[in-house]
């Protein structure tokens, strides 16, 4: 996965959630969207959310919602271990 990837997903994901009225999870992820400036910090709030939503909001996700989460996480994890 690449930025522009990155950034397609998570855009994806509050999309999907905003037309589905998902208020938990935009709830969670609007303070740190859109995007940062890319600095390690809030790659780390980013990654923090993501674990939130997926922890306290599983049952209101579909299962292309979690896989997503799921890569982007893995995206972040990578971003943070290569800097």
């Amino acid at each position: 996965m690449d930025n522009i990837n990155f950034e397609h997903k998570l855009s994806a994901l509050v999309d999907s959630w905003c037309d589905k009225r998902n208020f938990n999870c935009l709830r969670v992820i609007l303070p740190v969207y859109p995007f940062m400036n890319g600095l390690t910090d809030d790659y780390e709030l980013l990654l923090s959310c993501l674990k939130d939503i997926r922890s306290n909001y599983s049952d209101s996700l579909s299962k292309d919602d979690d896989s997503q989460i799921l890569e982007v996480i893995e995206y972040i994890y990578y971003i943070l271990r290569n800097r």
